[in-house]
């Protein structure tokens, strides 16, 4: 089992020690070719690391970042170390680690990195309590684990804290139940959900994985009308498919219908569709009883953020035969005959792709994190301990900066325009 590091007596001409758990340091030239690569494809994160190296909005800030370890990510880490913060690294989910990456920047660039390929869940448990050991003052999160550890054990350190970020939908939701039970120790800003993040995150991503594969004719039934169970909807719709969406709650699903797609419980639309594609966040939203009324040949994929939610170990029980047929994709015959196909194994499609985002994507979300990251830094103690959305004026920066780097005008308020709309006095 793999230790973490522990810093060794240093010389007068020695280098600093860095803490860090990794699997090969002989690794980094690799990982430091393949950052080089990806620095090529990132704009936007080149533009600012250039005005923080300038303008040092991190100057001396503990920051703790438990996000997937790729060369994009590194390239974000190296952006904030640029930002004057002090930057340590983990895994928020070890099975996309590049294992060179980690190593370069351990090697190259001084940034406490913990994080394997190989890691173990006991292995992941003790990377999450080395980064909550730095004692953060700033955290960027995909999935809340170091929030989660500040809050059920070293609440002690939860004054340090200035605020933090999240991208996913699920751990967003667990930060505002805390919320409601007025034990959120520190502002928190919901990057996963600003209308910038989810326009390249959910558009290029996982959506693109899903829907690679002709629809046309075929019965897609989408799990969950929230964001993304809309883009899919509307992607499949307009790929030819028939979409059946299936939905809990009275408001969502009374917004599908009114757009004109047909919704039926899932029980009822598990007998008719062909393609499954879950985008709800709830845990077992696909369960035995709608794997048993599915047709021969049924498609399924995880579209949520959360691996339960399909219900694996339901599916297991009346699984006879399982194959895994290429690229993590499993067939399985069920002990009646039918065959169900299932991609990346159930495990969430934006997370067994994160690795494979497109690097439009991934600058994108680099973006959002960086800026937020000296946002919350330069606002620290202005804002409630909540969830907040993420603000208005860095989500119209961001899109200014994507608009110009793809060569796009637009108009902007005349002088009286932007007076009206910022005054409360103007009525209809």
């Amino acid at each position: 089992m793999a230790k973490v590091v522990r810093p060794k007596q240093r010389t007068q001409r020695s280098r600093p020690v860095v803490l860090h758990d990794i699997r090969d340091a002989s690794l980094a030239g690799e990982g430091r070719r393949r950052m080089r690569a990806a620095a090529r494809d990132l704009p936007l994160l080149r533009g600012l690391r250039e005005r923080f190296a300038k303008r040092a909005p991190l100057q001396g800030v503990r920051v703790a970042a438990c996000l997937p370890v790729t060369a994009q990510t590194a390239l974000l880490m190296v952006t904030l170390k640029a930002g004057g913060a002090q930057v340590c690294l983990g895994a928020s989910r070890p099975a996309v680690t590049e294992d060179d990456v980690a190593a370069a920047l351990v090697v190259d660039h001084g940034i406490s990195t913990f994080a394997r390929r190989d890691a173990d869940t006991e292995t992941s448990s003790r990377h999450v309590q080395a980064l909550v050991e730095t004692r953060p003052q700033l955290i960027l999160e995909e999935g809340a684990e170091v929030v989660g550890v500040l809050h059920t054990r070293r609440r002690e350190l939860l004054p340090h804290v200035l605020g933090s970020t999240e991208e996913t939908v699920s751990g967003a939701h667990r930060l505002r139940a805390l919320a409601r039970a007025g034990v959120l120790g520190h502002p928190v800003i919901a990057v996963g959900e600003a209308r910038t993040w989810r326009s390249h995150d959910a558009e290029l991503g996982a959506l693109r994985a899903v829907l690679e594969a002709p629809l046309a004719g075929r019965v897609v039934v989408v799990v969950g009308y929230g964001d993304m169970g809309q883009r899919v909807a509307r992607r499949a719709r307009a790929e030819g498919a028939e979409v059946v969406v299936a939905e809990f709650e009275p408001p969502a699903a009374l917004e599908a219908a009114l757009e004109g797609f047909r919704v039926l419980p899932l029980r009822e639309a598990s007998r008719r569709g062909e393609v499954f594609c879950v985008t709800s966040d709830v845990s077992h939203a696909l369960r035995a009883e709608h794997f048993e009324k599915m047709k021969d040949g049924a498609v399924v994929a995880n579209v949520s953020a959360r691996r339960s939610a399909l219900d694996g170990e339901a599916l297991a029980r009346l699984t006879r035969r399982r194959v895994v047929v290429g690229d993590g994709v499993e067939a399985h015959t069920l002990k009646d005959g039918r065959r169900l196909t299932v991609l990346a194994g159930g495990h969430p499609l934006r997370q067994e792709r994160a690795g494979h985002l497109p690097s439009q994507a991934r600058d994108w979300a680099c973006a959002h994190q960086a800026l937020v990251a000296a946002w919350l830094v330069e606002h620290a103690g202005a804002l409630t301990r909540d969830v907040h959305a993420v603000p208005r004026p860095l989500v119209e920066t961001l899109a200014g900066l994507e608009l110009r780097r793809l060569g796009v005008k637009h108009d902007a308020p005349t002088g009286a325009q932007a007076r009206e709309l910022a005054a409360w006095r103007e009525g209809t």
